[in-house]
Order: structure tokens, then sequence, then C-alpha cells
């Protein structure tokens, strides 16, 4: 079995389908072990050019790096 990260799993069931290879989730309140539906979103990256340029959180507004990703490590 293959480990597939719980705050991937659980946004994709609050989106109702699964992530791009193109989205990230992001922990709003910082705390990466709390994946409560209503502490994670999904935000786009829109290429892996783009990996270095920070990312705005729509909900908290924080801006974070995508490259920091475990996803975007592993591809």
């Amino acid at each position: 079995d293959k480990y597939y990260p719980e705050h991937r799993y659980v946004a994709e069931q609050k989106i109702g389908r699964y992530l791009t290879k193109n989205e990230v989730v992001h922990h709003i309140n910082g705390i990466k072990t709390d994946n409560r539906p209503e502490n994670l979103v999904v935000i786009e990256i829109m290429s892996h050019n783009f990996l270095n340029v920070p990312v705005e959180c729509p909900e908290c507004h924080c801006r974070f790096n995508a490259r920091n990703c475990k996803i975007y490590k592993e591809q």
C-alpha cells in the first residue's frame, strides 16, 4: 500500500473530486496536523515553473512557497 496524505484525502472529500497535480492543499491555521475540512483550502499552482514564487491563500491571505509541498517533491 502506498501512503496517501490525510490532508489531501480530506480536501478531496470536501470539494467532491480528486486533486489535480497542479493543486496543493494549504492548512489555513498553519498547523499541518489539523486536517479538519474547515482548515483546508485547495490552491492551484499554474505550473512547476512557479514553484519558487510564493502563493497567496484565498482564505487566510498568508503566503507560502509551493516547493515545500511534499507532493511536488515526490514528482
